[in-house]
C-alpha cells in the first residue's frame, strides 16, 4: 500500500536536542509514499507531541525536485505560510492561537525527482525554539496497530482511516468478472482521496504498472472496471499522497 524508505538523512541543529522546558519533547519521523509515476514521491513528517502542544513551527527543508508543501493531519488547523521552493529548498512557517497536540502528520512534501533518501531538515524550531525536539525514526509509536486491522498508525494516517477503529480500514472488498469480460474491483475509500490500480505478472514481483489514470473517490466505497485484463496477472490498489 505504502512504500517506506529505511534510515534517516535528516539534519537538525544541536540546540534542538537540548530540552528547554519540562514537557516531553516532540518526536519526529519521516515516512515516504510512492506517487502515481516512478519519479513521484511524497514525504510525510510525523510528529508526536503532548500538551500543552504546538503553537508555531518554523522549518527549512531541502530535497531534489521539491515543489509542493501541505499541512498534515496534526497541523491542518494551523495557518501555513511558505516561500516558493527554489534550488530544491523551502522555508515554511505554521502558527495557531489554539495549541495542537497528539500524533499525526505535520507536513507533506511532494517531489518529482525522488530517490530513496529522505528530505534534509536543515532547521526546525517548535514554539520559537522553546520546545524540545527529538528524532525517533524507528519508534514504536509509528508502527503500532492499535485497532488490530493489519495497518500501522502511519499507514492509516496516509489512507485517511481512523487508527483506533477496526472498521475504518483501507482494503479491497472484492472483485468479479463482468459479462463484457472486464474485471471489476471494489475497495473501501475515503472521499477526495486518490487511488491507483496497478498490475504485474505472477513471474515478476517488482514490475508493477498502472492500469489506468488515478481514481478520485467520491464515496466510502469505490468500484472501477479494468478493461482487457490478462490471465496470470495480479492486481493491487494503492492510495496516493
Amino acid at each position: 500500500m505504502v512504500a517506506r524508505a529505511p534510515g534517516l538523512l535528516g539534519v537538525m541543529s544541536r540546540e534542538l536536542n537540548q530540552p528547554r522546558l519540562s514537557n516531553a519533547p516532540t518526536k519526529l519521523a519521516w515516512r515516504s509514499i510512492d506517487g502515481a509515476s516512478e519519479n513521484q514521491k511524497a514525504f510525510m513528517l510525523f510528529a508526536q507531541t503532548s500538551a500543552p502542544g504546538l503553537v508555531s513551527v518554523d522549518a527549512a527543508i531541502t530535497y531534489p525536485g521539491l515543489h509542493t508543501i501541505q499541512a498534515g493531519s496534526l497541523s491542518d488547523s494551523m495557518f501555513l505560510a511558505q516561500g516558493n521552493p527554489s534550488d530544491d529548498q523551502a522555508r515554511i512557517g505554521m502558527a495557531t492561537a489554539a495549541p495542537v497536540h497528539g500524533t499525526g502528520s505535520l507536513i507533506t512534501l511532494q517531489s518529482d525527482q525522488a530517490s530513496l533518501a529522505f528530505p534534509t531538515l536543515e532547521h526546525i524550531a517548535i514554539n520559537e525554539g522553546h520546545h524540545a525536539v527529538m528524532w525517533d525514526q524507528e519508534g514504536q509509536w509509528m508502527e503500532e496497530d492499535a485497532d488490530a486491522d493489519g495497518h500501522s498508525f502511519w499507514q492509516e494516517i496516509v489512507a485517511g482511516t481512523d487508527p483506533e477503529d477496526v472498521h475504518s480500514v483501507f482494503q479491497i472488498q472484492g472483485s468479479r468478472w463482468t459479462d463484457q469480460g472486464a474485471l471489476e474491483i471494489t475497495w473501501t475509500s475515503v472521499p477526495d482521496k486518490r487511488y491507483l490500480i496497478e498490475r504485474r505478472s505472477m513471474e515478476d514481483a517488482s514490475a508493477w504498472t498502472p492500469v489506468q489514470n488515478p481514481t478520485q473517490a467520491e464515496h466510502p466505497t469505490t468500484t472501477v472496471k479494468v478493461s482487457a485484463p490478462q490471465l496470470g496477472e495480479i492486481y493491487r490498489v494503492r492510495v496516493l499522497p
